[in-house]
């Protein structure tokens, strides 16, 4: 009798070590490298995101936005420091409104609508 439980607890030992080694092969480079077609697509989809929003130019306006003033003609400082914390608290507001349409509307519709929007700004 306690053979019998002893080799049982063996199988689901060896069973535990296989289903981890699956786990393992799925996990890491080997997942990028050599994709499957649902993690092709998914990365496909990642990409095209990441360019968009680069592509949008957020983060560049808001890293050169104290040279735009300056050209503009404001040469205070603290001017420059206030457009800069209302252009981080509209851009705050912007995620906060995204983030509740991106509830209400799935994110499907919120993911092609701000695509829409981004590659507008990359043809104008």
């Amino acid at each position: 009798m306690k053979e019998s439980n002893i080799d049982l607890f063996v199988e689901e030992i060896k069973e535990s070590v296989e289903l981890e080694s699956m786990a393992y092969r799925s996990m890491g480079w080997a997942a990028l490298l050599l994709p499957t077609p649902a993690v092709r697509r998914q990365l496909f989809l990642c990409t095209l995101i990441l360019v968009s929003f680069f592509g949008s130019g957020m983060e560049t306006m808001q890293y050169y936005l104290f040279d735009v003033l300056e050209a503009a003609g404001v040469t205070s400082t603290k001017t420059a420091n206030d457009f800069l914390v209302a252009f981080g608290v509209v851009k705050l507001v912007a995620m906060i409104i995204g983030a509740r349409l991106l509830d209400a509307l799935g994110r499907r519709v919120a993911i092609f609508l701000s695509l829409t929007g981004s590659y507008h700004n990359l043809l104008y």
